[in-house]
């Protein structure tokens, strides 16, 4: 048996039947809600989804050896070579703490990046506030410094992005997003815009040779998966601290775009080694029976957007800390965002429709420590660095553990003074039976993290 290699896809040739059969088992997974699905429960579809394309199968599902043990399964020998398109580079440099300008890399970025070179693709679950970027650039710089291609989720993620590897790398990079079309050899790229641009991808993109794709666990976007399956590219890299989700065809698609998880950097690990600073987890209990059988958004609406006493609290919160430093408020709906930016003197508040001059003006005022208070939507979940925050005050509710623990990040930058922690305010919504679930599960994650968890009045 015979494997072509491509960069995305490889070919399989002279494959018996029954190992066909099985390689095919690999290569396929149900959605979640399959069985609420009109074709299931009409017995139209057995409920799975392949990403095997006639005989060629996703390359990054080749790592694990498993198609190996097939074959050997089957009395038959595996032989793999090279496509002739595939965009294949050596190692330039050796990799060395000081590989880039104006960085260290830390002793746990260094074995990342030399693990991820040695596969060539694969997952780097790191934790936020390990410095994604930083192994993103040292990968870049040891893969020949062009033909790269960074792709991030939100536009403050791109400035920030081409920013940093600008100055860590010393060459221009380009910028693909937000209005922006500038191309150089080395790019960051939103996936919104690559989305709008998908015709082009063979022609701007047909040299690329190394992929990078920040909060890889967005691959769950069937659109973001499409896209980055239309790119080329063999040494590919996902990066995340929460890379699987527990579904299993999201999760065989990361996979499938990238390679296996390859890297593992904790939180427990970051603030065991004084990487990551402490979180100081208080949690505020709100009882009221009133509402608690209500279907989940009349509940969601009345006691946690419009509940007066849960707002009460996040403002005499954010009033009492904010003489500490940054304070930042994360909501989930707008509305409740601009009321309580009503209720805190002084507050600003963003959302996606705030202008990004205005948005970035914001951050760097954070970064400096200036004394106040931020109410902001999810376009402060991931990857925004604001490194002297001092405290973090969820207003959300929400269980979902990726969220969590990515707001979580906006506060774990290492401390250069005090005691090296940062105060997280969440609350027990004890008002409906599923925002008291929802704070149960937010609890659990607090504990799985080993973070302190205290109850105040």
């Amino acid at each position: 048996m015979r494997i072509i290699l491509g960069d995305v896809y490889s070919s399989i040739e002279n494959c018996p039947l029954e190992a066909l059969a099985d390689i095919k088992s690999l290569t396929k997974a149900r959605p979640e809600g399959y069985l609420y699905m009109p074709k299931y429960k009409s017995g139209q579809w057995d409920g799975y989804i392949s990403l095997m394309r006639g005989m060629s199968i996703p390359t990054g599902l080749l790592g694990n050896g498993a198609i190996q043990q097939i074959a050997s399964k089957h009395g038959c020998s595996v032989k793999c070579v090279y496509s002739s398109n595939v965009h294949k580079v050596s190692v330039s440099c050796d990799v060395c703490a000081d590989t880039l300008q104006g960085v260290t890399l830390r002793d746990y970025q260094l074995n990342a990046v030399m693990e991820l070179l040695k596969r060539e693709r694969g997952v780097a679950k790191m934790a936020t506030n390990s410095g994604k970027t930083v192994v993103i650039a040292a990968l870049i710089k040891a893969l020949g410094n062009a033909d790269a291609l960074v792709i991030v989720q939100s536009k403050e993620l791109l400035y920030q992005t081409s920013d940093r590897l600008a100055e860590m790398l010393g060459v221009p990079v380009g910028l693909i997003g937000d209005s922006h079309r500038h191309f150089e050899s080395v790019n960051v790229a939103t996936i919104q815009t690559l989305n709008s641009m998908k015709r082009e991808i063979g022609t701007r993109f047909g040299h690329n040779r190394v992929l990078a794709v920040d909060e890889c666990h967005h691959l769950s976007s069937s659109v973001a998966f499409d896209i980055i399956m239309k790119i080329p590219g063999w040494h590919r890299y996902g990066l995340s601290g929460t890379p699987l989700r527990c579904d299993k065809l999201r999760d065989l698609e990361l996979i499938a775009a990238t390679g296996p998880v390859a890297v593992d950097i904790s939180n427990t690990y970051l603030i065991k080694h004084g990487w990551s600073a402490v979180p100081e987890i208080y949690i505020t209990k709100i009882k009221d029976n009133s509402a608690y059988n209500l279907p989940y958004p009349r509940a969601y609406q009345q006691c946690i957007v419009e509940s007066e006493q849960r707002n009460a609290v996040i403002a005499k919160l954010a009033a009492d800390s904010v003489d500490n430093g940054p304070v930042l408020v994360i909501v989930t709906r707008i509305d409740h965002g601009t009321m309580l930016s009503q209720m805190i003197p002084g507050s600003i508040f963003l959302c996606g429709e705030t202008d990004i001059e205005e948005r970035m003006k914001t951050l760097r005022r954070m970064a400096q420590g200036d004394k106040i208070v931020v109410v902001a939507t999810n376009i402060f979940d991931e990857g925004v660095d604001v490194p002297a925050l001092n405290t973090l005050i969820l207003a959300g509710g929400g269980k979902s553990y990726i969220k969590l623990l990515q707001r979580l990040g906006r506060g774990m930058r290492r401390k250069e003074s005090g005691d090296n922690q940062f105060a997280v305010y969440d609350f027990y919504d004890d008002t409906n039976k599923y925002l008291r679930r929802h704070s149960e599960s937010r609890i659990e994650t607090y504990r799985a993290e080993q973070f302190d968890v205290k109850y105040i009045n």
